[in-house]
């Protein structure tokens, strides 16, 4: 199938893969940009024109690449989303001496503060932690004579311990 043949099939339909579009947007809850969907979708049917035989057969390319692009995390449009939301957005507090900022201040006010914890238990396993250096699930089970379940969940509730401290600060 030729370009010009798709422009004008696709004319016929364009309604059909618009409601497709925005009917997927809703089932997998994702705010995305029908239009752009439907753009990506025949570029991609442009790409692959030669294997395209008919109407239908563009209809159902067009159709499972839009369902591709909702549906897969690793998509070109959840991939242009993710690095739209890197973007950096500038300081614009003209107080901020960047000279003198530390990112992991708050940590280490964090584990200090962590260090002085009344449960015994608590200080414990961070001191394993922290001091020692067991610092995985296994070795920790190990040190312990427990399961490796057991040490993660000490782990994980040491460290969420910690991170409401350091939001605290």
């Amino acid at each position: 199938m030729t370009q010009k043949e798709i422009d004008s099939h696709l004319k016929d339909i364009l309604p059909r893969i618009e409601q497709t579009a925005k009917s997927m947007c809703l089932k997998y809850q994702r705010s995305y940009d029908w239009q752009e969907l439907i753009s990506i979708a025949y570029i991609y049917v442009i790409k692959v024109q030669k294997r395209i035989e008919d109407k239908d057969m563009l209809r159902r390319w067009m159709t499972a690449k839009i369902c591709q692009e909702i549906a897969l995390t690793k998509s070109q449009t959840n991939l242009n989303i993710q690095m739209n939301a890197r973007e950096i957005i500038p300081d614009l507090n003209p107080d901020n001496n960047e000279e003198n900022f530390d990112p992991y201040e708050d940590a280490i006010k964090a584990i200090e503060e962590y260090r002085q914890e009344p449960d015994r238990i608590k200080r414990i396993i961070f001191e394993t932690y922290f001091d020692k250096q067991i610092n995985t699930c296994r070795s920790m089970a190990k040190y312990f004579n427990v399961s490796t379940l057991t040490a993660s969940k000490l782990i994980r509730e040491m460290k969420s311990d910690l991170q409401e401290i350091e939001l605290k600060q």
